[in-house]
């Protein structure tokens, strides 16, 4: 029990041939212990966990080397190689910054500089969390950091290198050290298990990987609590359990879901995820990733940004094909909204199942006719690949654009019913491959009964002919509809206008544009208006004149504002207070009827 040592500590590497994933960094220093120009301060900058510590620690190891090799690592076997792997040499000094941050501990590091190595050339000095000191302690490093002693060398290391005074970059050779990909950690885990006996399935040293984030102790840490949860074998299940990951056959299972329509099922598996103990947000992140990976296997070129290995990236594979581009973007457009509102949420459960059922019924929205004249256009003129085919007759509509609005209820209500009052849709199957490239292949979806199917060269290439046919359509609906601005009248514009500020749901620019008095000029709409800010609410009415040119067909139609001081007459001054009588005097001046009602009631006025 006391001799166990963790793999980070085990297998830390000990010469610069076994740093993994640095190869840019290694092979610079190595080159300058080749060339004797080694730098007197270096600064490693990069994430936790990918061998700053550890390149600064063999690079002290290396320069006082009694017999360093031809590729310049340490020999290990010398008297210096053996002092610094039992912690015992003199001529390395550590210390930690975040622990030792104050200016009395920088004076302690300078004293020790002064003095020099006790044995070998060099005397180096590893400052790790270097960006925790204070600016006091910085200020006080300045001067021997520029110009140490010939025999000092400092190797400052930090993962925050923005927290670095510039003063101190300046002085360093900076080295930036990278995240370390899923695969090369994969191979070092693969290794390990072969030394330790362990059997392992490729599944689940990839998902380790991926939990690391580009860490090698990270995951050397994930890979000694799994191996002892486990007996000599690690399989994807055991992995799945102990980091308490949602399993990537969850999303298989929503992706299909999805594709038929099938809400009950969706419903029913957020369920089952939530009584294992995850959180609602994990399903939204989980598919985000899912959806983008489906989304690069789409593409050749892209298929290796997919973040899953073995069986998974076939299957992804498979599923990519029953997917469009266009599903695939409106669903991560539905996720990212989601994530977003998520923190905001009240009851989170219920926004992770209206995010889902948006998902779900995507494509009713284009059967709804619920596209913008813009989306419309999209739909028209986009050459999507051809849409999957399911086993019943119905065609299936062309995938939208990212859903921006919730779906009316009249359209949820009717998807409801469907799917109560009918059979569920039978499962998506993939499309045949086509004879020539899908990018040749006509859209034969949901618009087959809005596109012409037009094979001429035309329509691909425009010439001199296409731009004619293109000038006398315009002017064939020029002359159907006729030039309606030529009757632009005053009382129209007027009627227009008031219309409009009949309809707006704001009291101050209802207010705003009735008070605007109109006048016409030709093809220009002069408004008076007594105050700036009136002016400004007009013109952020843009809906107004876009009404006014689309009644006339006539776009050269403007808005001219011109803001014109009412005089103020002056106003007599008037008595702050009235008497009671003086008051019964003004009302009887009003209504000589009032003094019959005071007699017919004997009533008197009574002054107080």
């Amino acid at each position: 029990m006391s001799n166990y040592v963790v793999s980070a500590r085990k297998y830390r590497p000990q010469r610069f041939e076994e740093v993994l994933g640095q190869e840019h960094i290694t092979n610079t220093l190595k080159n300058a212990l080749s060339k004797g120009q080694l730098a007197h301060a270096f600064l490693f900058s990069g994430p936790r966990g990918v061998g700053k510590t550890t390149c600064a620690r063999i690079l002290a190891k290396v320069i006082n080397c009694q017999q360093p090799n031809e590729h310049f690592e340490p020999c290990g076997t010398c008297d210096s190689c053996q002092a610094f792997a039992k912690n015992a040499s003199f001529n390395v000094f550590e210390m930690d910054g975040a622990s030792n941050n104050k200016v009395e501990h920088i004076h302690q590091l300078l004293e020790n500089v002064r003095v020099g190595p006790y044995t070998g050339k060099y005397k180096v000095f590893i400052i790790d969390e270097v960006h925790m000191l204070t600016s006091s302690a910085f200020n006080a490093f300045l001067k021997t950091l520029e110009e140490p002693p010939d025999y000092a060398i400092f190797i400052l290391a930090t993962t925050e290198k923005h927290k670095i005074l510039p003063t101190i970059l300046s002085r360093c050779q900076i080295y930036d050290f990278n995240r370390i990909q899923p695969d090369i950690i994969v191979e070092q885990l693969q290794q390990i298990c072969e030394e330790e006996g362990i059997e392992a399935e490729e599944d689940a040293l990839h998902l380790i990987g991926i939990k690391a984030d580009g860490a090698m102790r990270d995951a050397l840490s994930i890979f000694d609590r799994i191996s002892s949860f486990t007996d000599k074998r690690i399989a994807y299940q055991d992995v799945i359990r102990s980091l308490h990951i949602l399993d990537f056959e969850h999303f298989f299972k929503f992706t299909d879901a999805f594709l038929t329509e099938n809400l009950p099922a969706v419903m029913l598996l957020l369920e089952e995820i939530l009584d294992k103990g995850f959180d609602a947000h994990q399903v939204i992140l989980g598919l985000s990733e899912h959806f983008r990976n489906l989304l690069m296997a789409k593409f050749p070129k892209t298929v290796e940004l997919i973040s899953v290995a073995g069986q998974w990236k076939t299957k992804m594979l498979e599923q990519s094909i029953k997917c469009s581009k266009g599903f695939l973007l409106s669903a991560l457009d539905v996720l990212n909204q989601a994530d977003v509102q998520y923190p905001r949420a009240d009851n989170k459960r219920l926004h992770v199942e209206m995010a889902l059922a948006k998902i779900t019924f995507i494509h009713r929205r284009v059967k709804a006719g619920l596209l913008s004249p813009q989306e419309k256009k999209t739909q028209v003129n986009k050459k999507e690949d051809p849409p999957v085919k399911s086993a019943s007759k119905s065609e299936e509509p062309s995938p939208t654009l990212p859903l921006d609005t919730p779906t009316p209820s009249s359209a949820s209500t009717q998807s409801a019913s469907q799917l109560t009052s009918k059979q569920q849709a039978p499962p998506i199957q993939a499309p045949v491959t086509p004879a020539s490239p899908p990018h040749l292949l006509p859209n034969t979806g949901g618009l087959k009964k809005r596109v012409k199917k037009k094979t001429s060269i035309e329509n691909e290439i425009p010439t001199l002919t296409t731009l004619d046919k293109l000038e006398s359509m315009i002017k064939e609906h020029d002359e159907e509809n006729g030039d309606k601005s030529k009757g632009m009248n005053l009382d129209q514009i007027r009627a227009l206008w008031m219309d409009y500020a009949g309809r707006c749901s704001s009291p101050s620019i209802r207010q705003t544009l009735k008070q605007a008095r109109l006048e016409l000029d030709d093809k220009t709409i002069k408004v008076q208006l007594s105050k700036v800010l009136d002016k400004n609410t007009v013109l952020q009415e843009t809906k107004l004149m876009d009404e006014i040119r689309a009644h006339y067909n006539d776009y050269d139609i403007s808005l001219s504002i011109n803001i014109v001081k009412e005089d103020t007459e002056e106003v007599p001054i008037k008595k702050p207070f009235l008497s009671d009588k003086e008051k019964y005097e003004k009302m009887v001046e009003q209504n000589p009827d009032l003094t019959t009602l005071i007699h017919r009631f004997d009533m008197r006025i009574v002054q107080e």
